[in-house]
């Protein structure tokens, strides 16, 4: 089936080549591809983003080499002593891996994360009321840069810009592994897990791929022998922040040594220690004040 585009005559062209049905069934609930029309937008060129390095606060960029080790739960990486915008600009050949956070509220870039926002909102239960804590991140690695397996909390689409590479995305290798490393990362642990997933579904992506990826599924990124640029934006919504503080809470009782109940099987009670940890939340913020 051909995805649904938008006819030129009828308004602005789509910037996602979306097959709605497939959206409908899949967005939030399972990782799949489709196309994107932005692959020549004069922002996402590497003197673009140089630019946009230099005007980031340094202490928000991530980087390091990119010869890393696919499983890496501690995240430790070897950095170059270079500035954000020498690391972008001279990402062909310095072997770097580089992260430029926040483009959601960047002028320009802003623009083109509502319009991607505005054409996916329409799959989600909720629409755009039900979207929060937004967040992008544009993703540039020399040739053959991995970022290591890891899970994210939020809604995320990965917009292949430059070169070639493959996502592999699996589950984890059992439910009690599962539980435990996001206890760990909703406690405050590092993204990266220490298990490699089961049964991994490989995407390769190229220039105007675009790959889905629902929340708390783990993931890495293997580069191909050439530059990578590519964009990723994403949201939470209601129900995994909940579950996130239920996590929370569940890794603060199996420190006293119960064994709580697994989030997503009483919403309730997920409600409850969600409220519990935003409540402690709230008073350890007044104790700092």
């Amino acid at each position: 089936m051909r995805p649904e585009t938008a006819d030129p005559a009828s308004g602005p062209a789509r910037l996602l080549e979306l097959d709605a049905d497939e959206a409908r069934q899949k967005y939030g609930r399972e990782a799949f591809t489709f196309r994107h029309n932005l692959v020549n937008h004069p922002l996402f060129t590497l003197d673009a983003l140089g630019d946009l390095a230099d005007s980031l606060p340094a202490e928000l960029i991530d980087h390091n080499l990119g010869s890393v080790p696919a499983v890496n739960p501690g995240g430790e990486a070897p950095r170059m002593d270079l500035t954000p915008g020498e690391i972008v600009r001279g990402i062909e050949t310095n072997g770097c891996w580089i992260a430029l956070p926040r483009v959601e509220s960047m002028p320009g870039y802003k623009g083109v994360y509502e319009a991607l926002i505005d054409e996916i909102a329409p799959y989600l239960p909720g629409g755009r009321d039900s979207i929060r804590n937004k967040h992008s991140v544009v993703f540039m690695s020399a040739p053959k840069g991995v970022t290591p397996i890891h899970v994210d909390p939020e809604h995320g689409m990965l917009l292949q810009f430059r070169g070639t590479k493959s996502v592999s995305v699996g589950e984890f290798p059992d439910e009690d592994r599962r539980e435990r490393e996001l206890e760990r990362f909703f406690s405050g642990g590092h993204e990266n897990i220490a298990d490699m997933p089961e049964s991994p579904m490989e995407y390769r992506m190229a220039p105007g791929d675009v790959v889905h990826l629902p929340p708390l599924l783990p993931h890495w990124v293997e580069n191909d022998d050439n530059v990578s640029i590519s964009l990723s934006i994403g949201f939470r919504v209601p129900e995994i922040i909940r579950i996130g503080r239920a996590y929370s809470f569940n890794a603060r009782l199996r420190r006293l040594g119960l064994e709580p109940t697994k989030p997503g099987r009483r919403p309730r009670l997920d409600g409850t220690k969600a409220a519990a940890m935003r409540t402690m939340s709230s008073v350890r913020g007044l104790i700092r004040r």
